[in-house]
């Protein structure tokens, strides 16, 4: 009697680099959400360096083929291009607000270097970045700490405290990557001694570069590439094997202890944030208290028409007034054309010349904001679904040129 196939582990993938890694990774972030899924992975978490470049992409696969994606992105304290000795985080978004702190200290470790290089500092997480003073402990996100083989206990016990100091053991672990190389044993005892010291878990995490293990010649191509050398000269700054690839899930089963690849999915659990969150945000102060976007706009369209036309509104303008209104607020787009009217009311008053155009001149409200010039009475031909259609299902384009 057979007996039956052993049911494989559940796993997240939380440290993974696509090509938006420039030279260190050999794989689109497509190619790696579609691996992942085809592995059936609870999650993937795309984590390129300093960057969030590749999300969208991976997003879009993954809203494609239904798969679990995670937002996140690896961070090299100290100087990224030299051999530092601080920490290596890798820092998965959980929410919202995680997403925002995020942006922010990327924008904030890119504006201190050279154009293709970062600078990210623990003062930023300590809450001591003169211009990001909310960074402290990044609210928001989970950080995992990314020793290296060959790192004293000493170096990591000190990097493992101080990341607890400000994220807390509640949203901080400790990364257990294992790539098949002679030191594995040594490593994993080295970690699990400084994961009883400091009170952290450890989790299961892949490092991956590419989805797959044929790409590893041309990962090593760009390793070469990125260091100016051929790769026959690059020796040990190339991978020893091809291990840096998405593995199958009984290959990290024979690698790995059962619950290093729990919580390797309980914390893919707890990072709910999908970009699909995301939507356009519009000034508040664009609509004074007492209003709402849309009866506000309704208000000033009012006031405009009253100034286009002293001798008192067409019925025919009337008509176009009030489809476009009912059209504008069945979409939502009443922030969208309250902002650009301010714009051009701010740039007016202070002297600028500026004139909208393009489709938007079809449109009557445009018209009574002041933004286009077209008199819709005198233009009889004008079609507002040039210019705004809920069967296109695509924002509002309002081109203005401006002095």
């Amino acid at each position: 009697m057979r007996r039956p196939t052993p049911l494989l582990p559940a796993y997240a993938e939380l440290h993974c680099r696509s090509n938006f890694s420039f030279l260190s990774g050999a794989s689109h972030p497509e190619e790696l959400v579609a691996r992942a899924q085809g592995l059936r992975y609870a999650a993937l978490a795309l984590t390129d360096e300093c960057s969030l470049g590749g999300a969208v992409r991976a997003h879009v696969e993954a809203e494609r083929l239904k798969m679990r994606l995670i937002v996140g992105c690896e961070m090299q304290l100290g100087d990224a291009d030299a051999r530092s000795t601080e920490p290596r985080l890798v820092l998965l978004v959980a929410s919202r607000r995680g997403y925002t702190n995020l942006v922010h200290w990327i924008t904030l470790a890119r504006r201190r270097a050279p154009k293709g290089r970062y600078v990210a500092l623990r003062s930023d997480l300590e809450g001591r970045a003169p211009t990001a003073p909310t960074l402290a402990g990044l609210p928001g996100c989970f950080a995992l700490l990314v020793p290296a083989v060959g790192q004293s206990f000493e170096t990591l016990f000190e990097h493992a405290g101080w990341l607890k100091t400000w994220f807390g053991a509640e949203r901080c672990a400790i990364a257990v990557e294992l790539r098949r190389g002679p030191h594995d044993a040594a490593f994993v005892a080295l970690l699990q001694r400084l994961a009883a010291a400091t009170g952290l878990r450890l989790v299961a995490a892949g490092g991956a570069a590419m989805h797959l293990r044929s790409r590893k010649p041309l990962l090593d191509a760009l390793v070469a590439t990125r260091l100016k050398c051929t790769v026959a000269e690059a020796g040990f700054a190339l991978g020893a094997n091809a291990e840096a690839h998405l593995r199958t899930r009984a290959r990290l089963a024979q690698l790995f202890r059962p619950e290093w690849m729990e919580a390797a999915v309980d914390i893919a659990g707890r990072c709910a944030f999908s970009l699909a969150e995301l939507r356009y945000e519009y000034p508040r102060e664009i609509v004074p208290d007492g209003h709402t976007p849309t009866s506000w706009l309704r208000q000033l369209t009012e006031e405009g028409a009253r100034q286009r036309y002293p001798r008192g509104l067409p019925a025919a303008v009337r008509g176009m007034i009030e489809h476009e209104l009912a059209l504008i607020t069945q979409l939502a787009y009443e922030a969208y054309f309250l902002t650009v009217a301010d714009i051009v009311h701010w740039a007016r008053s202070q002297g600028i010349l500026c004139q909208g155009r393009g489709s938007a001149a079809n449109s009557a409200v445009c018209y009574c904001l002041g933004v286009t010039a077209v008199d819709p009475e005198q233009h009889t031909m004008l079609l507002f679904e040039r210019f705004i259609s809920a069967e296109r299902n695509e924002p509002p384009d309002i081109d203005i040129d401006f002095e």
